[in-house]
Parts: C-alpha cells; sequence; structure tokens
C-alpha cells in the first residue's frame, strides 16, 4: 500500500534543530519532485501518518498544509490527499557538493566569535561532581527522565537566574535544552507559521535567519546602533508574530539596550500581540557593573528567554535552556519530548550541584578576569597599529568586539586572501539583513592567548587592510 510505503520513507531526525514538520516536509516534497510520488498517488492520512511515526497530527498537518499551499498536494473531498497533477518529475540534479575546505595554515589565527577559553574549563571540579553522581544516585538517573529535564537543576537553575538575572519564572517554566539552537527550534515550532513575520535586529546571527527562513517567516529589519536595536519609524499597521532581541550583549554589534528601549519594546510587543525572543547572549561577561537584568523579568508573560552554558562553561556539554510563559508550558514539553525524547539526566544532577556549591560563580569571576585580560590587549593592539582609523563597538560586555574601519569594504576575496595568509577574519556583513556593514569586522578573543592576539593584529598590519 501506498501509506505503508511512504511512512517507511520518512526518516525523522528527533534530535536536529530543524522542526519535525519541516523535516516532513522537505521529504515528501523531495519524493514527488523525483517520482517516487507521482501525479494522483494519495498520500496517508494526518492521524495514519502521525500514528506510524510517532509525532503529533498536528506536526502532520503543518507539513500537509505547506505542501498544499505550494501545489504540490491537493485535497479532494472523499478522496483524501493526493500529489497534484502537473509536476516535472525528476527534479534537477543537485548541485556538487563545494570542495573540501583547504586546511588551516600553520600559526593560524581565527578571530571567530563565541568560542571560550576551554583551556579554563574546571573539568577536576565537573569531574568529580560526575563521579560522585554515578556512585551515590543510585540507577534513576540512568533511565528515561522527563523532557523538560530533571527538576534539580531547573530548581538550581531558577534561582540562580533569578539571583543574577532578574528573571522571574518557576521552575515548571523552565525546558532544558540541548544549547541554544534546540532552543530557537523549539521557539520557533511553536510560534511561527509560513508567512508569519518576525522582527529583527538587523544586523542578526545569520544561522538563526536562516533557522526562521526554513520555517516560512518573513524577516522585518530594525536597525541597530550602539546601543542595540532600534523602533523609531516601524509602520503602525506592522504586527510581528515574533520580536527576536539580544538586549543584553547584541550580536554582532555588542550593544547592551537601555531600560528605555526595553521598556517601549515590551509596549510595542503587548501592544501588537507579540512575543519576544530574548537571546541572552554573553550577559555573564560585564566589565563594568553588573550584568544589566533580564528583558524577561519586565514582562514573564511576553518573553521566551534563551539562554546557554556554551559561552561561560564549554560548548561540548550542550546545556541551555529555554524559559516560557506559564501559558507555553505544556506545548514546549510536548514539543520538546518529539524533538528528542528527553533530556540528559546525569549531566544536569552535575550542573545543578555545579550550581548549587558556587562553583559556576567562581568559574565565572575567574574567566572574566582572563577575559578582561584578552580584550585589554586587543583593544591596545589595535590601537597601536591602526591609531585613529578604527572604532571598536561592544567592548563592555563578552568576547569579543565588532571593528568599524570607515571607507573600507571587507569582501570575500580579501577575507580568503587573509586566510590564506594565516588570519581567518570574520565580517559583520554575513549578518546583516539590509544594512549595510562592510566596513566591519568580528574580533572574537575569548579562546586566544594575549600573543595570539598581538599576533593576529601584527599580521593584519602587515597584510594590510583592503
Amino acid at each position: 500500500m501506498r501509506d505503508e510505503a511512504l511512512e517507511l520513507l520518512l526518516t525523522l531526525d528527533r534530535a536536529a534543530a530543524e522542526p519535525l514538520w519541516r523535516q516532513m516536509y522537505w521529504q515528501i516534497r523531495e519524493r514527488i519532485h523525483q517520482g517516487g510520488l507521482r501525479a494522483g498517488e494519495r498520500v496517508p492520512s494526518s492521524r495514519a501518518l502521525a500514528t506510524s511515526l510517532g509525532v503529533s497530527r498536528n506536526l502532520v498537518l503543518a507539513a500537509y498544509d505547506q505542501l498544499l499551499a505550494e501545489g504540490y498536494l491537493e485535497s479532494r473531498p472523499q478522496s483524501g490527499m493526493r500529489v497534484a497533477p502537473g509536476l516535472l518529475h525528476p527534479a534537477p540534479p543537485a548541485p556538487p557538493a563545494p570542495p573540501p575546505a583547504p586546511p588551516a595554515p600553520p600559526g593560524l589565527v581565527d578571530f571567530r566569535a563565541g568560542t571560550p577559553a576551554l583551556e579554563l574549563i574546571p573539568r577536576a571540579t565537573w569531574g568529580r561532581l560526575f563521579q560522585a553522581i554515578c556512585r551515590d544516585q543510585g540507577a534513576a538517573p540512568w533511565g528515561y527522565g522527563p523532557p523538560e529535564g530533571h527538576l534539580a537543576v531547573r530548581q538550581s537553575l531558577c534561582g540562580y537566574l533569578g539571583r543574577t538575572r532578574g528573571v522571574r519564572c518557576h521552575p515548571d517554566q523552565i525546558i532544558m535544552t540541548t544549547g541554544a539552537a534546540q532552543a530557537f527550534a523549539i521557539a520557533g515550532e511553536l510560534c511561527i507559521r509560513p508567512g508569519d513575520t518576525v522582527l529583527a535586529e538587523d544586523p542578526m546571527a545569520v544561522d538563526i535567519q536562516r533557522r526562521y527562513a526554513a520555517l516560512g517567516a518573513q524577516l522585518w529589519p530594525a536597525a541597530v546602533d550602539e546601543h542595540g536595536i532600534t523602533l523609531a519609524g516601524l509602520p503602525a499597521t506592522l504586527r510581528p508574530r515574533l520580536v527576536h532581541v539580544t538586549p543584553s550583549h547584541q550580536f554582532p554589534l555588542g550593544g547592551v539596550l537601555p531600560i528605555a528601549r526595553r521598556l517601549a519594546l515590551v509596549q510595542l510587543a503587548q501592544e501588537r500581540g507579540s512575543l519576544i525572543i530574548e537571546d541572552d547572549y554573553d550577559s555573564e561577561i560585564r566589565y563594568h557593573g553588573a550584568p544589566v537584568p533580564a528583558l524577561q523579568g519586565l514582562a514573564p508573560e511576553q518573553v521566551i528567554y534563551i539562554g546557554t552554558l556554551s559561552k561561560i562553561l564549554a560548548p561540548a556539554l550542550r546545556l541551555g535552556y529555554m524559559i516560557v510563559p506559564p501559558a507555553l508550558v505544556a506545548a514546549a514539553r510536548q514539543a520538546k519530548w518529539q524533538t528528542d525524547l528527553h533530556s540528559p539526566a546525569l549531566d544536569h544532577l552535575v550542573l545543578a550541584q555545579f550550581i548549587d556549591q558556587g562553583h559556576l560563580d567562581r568559574h565565572i569571576r575567574v574567566v572574566k578576569q582572563a577575559y578582561r585580560r584578552r580584550r585589554d590587549a586587543l583593544l591596545a593592539a589595535l590601537e597601536a597599529h591602526f591609531p585613529g582609523q578604527h572604532r571598536v563597538w561592544g567592548a563592555s560586555t563578552g568576547i569579543h568586539v565588532a571593528v568599524a574601519w570607515p571607507g573600507r569594504h571587507f569582501d570575500a576575496v580579501w577575507l580568503a586572501g587573509q586566510a590564506a595568509q594565516g588570519l581567518r577574519l570574520h565580517p559583520v556583513a554575513q549578518h546583516a539583513i539590509a544594512s549595510d556593514h562592510r566596513d566591519k569586522l568580528i574580533f572574537g578573543y575569548g579562546h586566544l592567548s594575549e600573543p595570539q592576539i598581538a599576533e593576529g593584529v601584527a599580521r593584519l598590519t602587515r597584510l594590510g587592510l583592503p
């Protein structure tokens, strides 16, 4: 039967960042293009396919609705869903795979953003806590746990984020994820349908732009200045489904959103029926004063708050979290379960003790001192080699800065030439939506030693600006 054949041909990756309904959509679409499903052939009912795949019927309906909207399927009375007539098969061949990246030259200095100082990770402390949990906790943590994560870590995070970030929530509102990427995927699945509008910072991380595009959302760019997102000039008719912001350390320009703009942003979201996605990027590392409280504390019912320990602790741990308004808790837990069934209880128990015993606070104090030295080394090197020629953005927070050289344009050819000479630089322009940031580069410094930073800037001087 066609139902059975199609069901066997769909393979869902519950650990992938892409929502399950998009995976179904792409696979059925590809099957139609390749001729595996031909005009007039019936596809399984949404209920049958959902049962076979072990997913919510709403996810199948979302995939079918998108295929209907694009003309791949048609719904016939008394006959169910069928492949629409008039489609050409097969699809054009896929483009060849890109050639492998050339090996990094010896002594490469890569100013990539977002990588912490891996040599400062408290591996011995983490390992000791892990061993104690394996020895003392019995068999329960080795089985299946709740999809939202172990209660102990949610309680610990709730207290920690309330104390350090001004977050207002109950542990039940916390969903543990395998990093921020999974949290964004779940938030998108909960909130976005094809055609929805997302009010987005411009520039904004290009991978998040692609994630919204894959969901069928339309981005409405809002300009960013040295303080973060600006709301002036937005059309009165604009009704975004989501507003996506990084208020504590705007990526990639580094601004910290002032309280007046935060209040205006909350008011806009409330008046226009929008939810806010708060990506609390790099918030813990602030060199002047205490970290700015999270936007979530101003409007807990309006904000989906997303955080990760990848930047402050270690990317390999895959420990992230999202805090959702009470009205979305049940749906968020269901989406997490459909994505990867449950969460790693052992790692969660280690993190809970790591927080409760004060190790996270101590670690942040240690790395903040190291990052301050590295930031100062970068700023000093830039001033020594390019006095009066450049402007630094976002130096008060985080582990990267953006640097502008007015009148310069850093294009792909120039960047490739630098990389071939052992200096890898990353342009702000790759994260732009509609704005022009061709004169700016991103300098991530968290993972580099002070001598590496000095050598990287000196190498830029020797190789020359465009």
